[in-house]
């Protein structure tokens, strides 16, 4: 009975973590696309070009340095249009 739970609390493990890097790839295309000139980075300007991020910009620069970086940008919850 414990192997089994086991191997149930492992399978349950692996996709959940295979959730996690499924969501993460989609945030980096999405970033990715946003990211016009390539640097890493998004821009307001950059932001613009998504109503939801444009709006939530300047919450989602947790640094205040005008930038929005990957691990910003994978906290919030944007619509890609």
């Amino acid at each position: 009975m414990k192997i089994r739970t086991g191997v149930a609390a492992a399978a349950a493990l692996l996709i959940g973590l295979f959730a996690q890097v499924a969501l993460a790839s989609a945030d980096a295309k999405v970033f990715q696309r946003l990211d016009q000139d390539g640097n890493g980075f998004l821009t307001f300007e950059e932001a613009e070009t998504n109503d939801d991020l444009a709006g939530a910009f300047d919450d989602g620069d947790e640094n205040q340095d005008g930038l929005i970086d990957m691990a910003e940008f994978q906290k919030l919850e944007i619509d890609d249009e």
